[in-house]
């Protein structure tokens, strides 16, 4: 059986991140241009092609950025409109916003069909109804790590499993994003800060004994991960969240250059969600 690995970025700034909400921020001071062509560029140098979820707030200021990741063949989706947790919306705010930024992908940047995914992982079965009938394509929302307090829990009993970490119902799809049972608890190897915080020899470890064990391996990371410019932080923000922004910053574009050819020693196909 082919192994298939879906490399992804989601498209937001610094100053989206939870921990950082409701602070007093610089907008302009921003890690998008340096952090997006960082991960082009190592894309590039191993001839993969990815999913990029952007905020859609973002979208007007970054025009000429987002052109060159569809010329390069990207594909895009969408991480909604002004990256408020979903969970945090009631339906209706929900529903307007999914459809505002399903608006600007379709109608300002002429893409026809494109997936989801939620600030945070936050998502739930009754969200990603609405996600469905509105006309996304796929999601990729679902993380079943149980204790984290951002995250929600997706059912999809309903849904026809079709491997480990994909489900199909209808036409629509659900990709799970990858975790490693390890001494009964579940820990996410699908990049992000645990990519940047956990020590490369454990997270090489526990990733290359989900990769002999799976045929799906999905990940995603940050353009702030991808690059230490520094910035000034909200003043008021405590040192604990300050501490984990910048963790790990310096040395992650090795870590994930090492990961992609990790995967690929494995014997994994890189392609896109729409591709799989």
């Amino acid at each position: 059986m082919k192994k298939y690995a879906v490399i992804s970025l989601d498209f937001e700034d610094w100053y989206h991140l939870d921990y950082f909400n409701g602070f007093i921020v610089n907008k302009t001071d921003s890690l998008i241009n340096e952090g997006v062509n960082n991960y082009l560029e190592i894309l590039d140098k191993n001839e993969i092609k990815s999913n990029v979820f952007i905020v859609g707030e973002l979208i007007k200021q970054n025009k000429e950025l987002i052109k060159k990741i569809i010329s390069k063949g990207h594909n895009i989706g969408a991480h909604s409109s002004k990256h408020i947790k979903p969970l945090d919306q009631n339906l209706k705010e929900f529903s307007d916003d999914a459809l505002m930024v399903y608006n600007k992908l379709h109608h300002d940047l002429k893409i026809e069909k494109f997936g989801y995914r939620a600030p945070c992982f936050s998502l739930d079965r009754k969200r990603l109804d609405i996600i469905k009938k509105i006309g996304f394509s796929y999601d990729s929302s679902k993380i079943s790590v149980g204790y984290h307090p951002l995250y929600g829990k997706i059912d999809t009993s309903d849904f026809k499993r079709i491997c480990k970490n994909v489900f199909r119902k209808d036409n629509f799809y659900e990709f799970e994003l990858s975790v490693h049972n390890f001494l009964n608890k579940k820990i996410p190897i699908s990049g992000g800060g645990y990519l940047r915080i956990i020590p490369w020899f454990i997270y090489r470890k526990l990733l290359k004994e989900y990769l002999k064990n799976n045929h799906t391996y999905f990940f995603f990371i940050h353009p702030f991960e991808l690059t230490n410019k520094a910035i000034k932080l909200p003043s008021k923000a405590n040192f604990i969240s300050k501490r984990r922004f910048s963790y790990g910053r310096k040395n992650n574009i090795l870590k994930f250059d090492k990961l992609l050819n990790l995967v690929k020693n494995y014997g994994y196909e890189f392609v896109t969600f729409e591709q799989l």
